[in-house]
């Protein structure tokens, strides 16, 4: 296609991913930020974070036990996702690292290493996003109040002294 309709297409599905990857780890990322204070938190795993996340969640909603499983299915399949993302951050730090000191910067390196992240998104998405209304769906109308109060409580939170740059 023409390089207009490839751009608004490319800037759609940017824009679908970002909406998709924030629903996805909003919840692990707001359970992380609660926990944070504790000094063990960052020695934790992250299957141990994950527990702790749906302990504290089940409680604050007093999920019942098809809710509490449905939870357990959603945070059980981004803990695997993320341990991935994990194990291949430092492969990718090297990578970038190279191809910054890299004289001509390899463009086509890049974008591949762009498209393998987007086929992982792509390809869990779908999985993802109907854990995830699984689960929304099993909430009542209370319990969905009390998750927007914690999402709207977390907002100005997001870029405190844990931002990813201090790291």
């Amino acid at each position: 296609g023409d390089w207009s309709s490839d751009v608004c297409s490319s800037d759609l599905k940017k824009s679908s991913k970002i909406i998709i990857v924030s629903v996805l780890t909003l919840g692990l990322a707001g359970g992380a930020f609660a926990f944070g204070s504790h000094h063990y938190f960052s020695s934790m795993s992250m299957h141990e974070k994950a527990e702790m996340f749906e302990g504290h969640v089940s409680k604050r909603l007093d999920l019942n036990d098809v809710q509490q499983d449905k939870l357990g299915q959603l945070t059980d399949r981004i803990t695997t996702i993320m341990q991935q993302v994990k194990q291949e951050r430092q492969d990718h730090e090297q990578f970038l690292q190279q191809l910054i000191t890299d004289q001509p910067l390899d463009q086509t390196e890049l974008l591949s290493k762009i498209n393998q992240k987007t086929a992982m998104i792509n390809d869990n998405a779908p999985e993802m996003v109907g854990l995830l209304a699984s689960f929304v769906d099993s909430l009542d109308a209370e319990q969905k109040a009390k998750i927007k109060g914690m999402i709207e409580k977390r907002k100005g939170h997001r870029f405190g002294r844990h931002a990813r740059w201090s790291e």
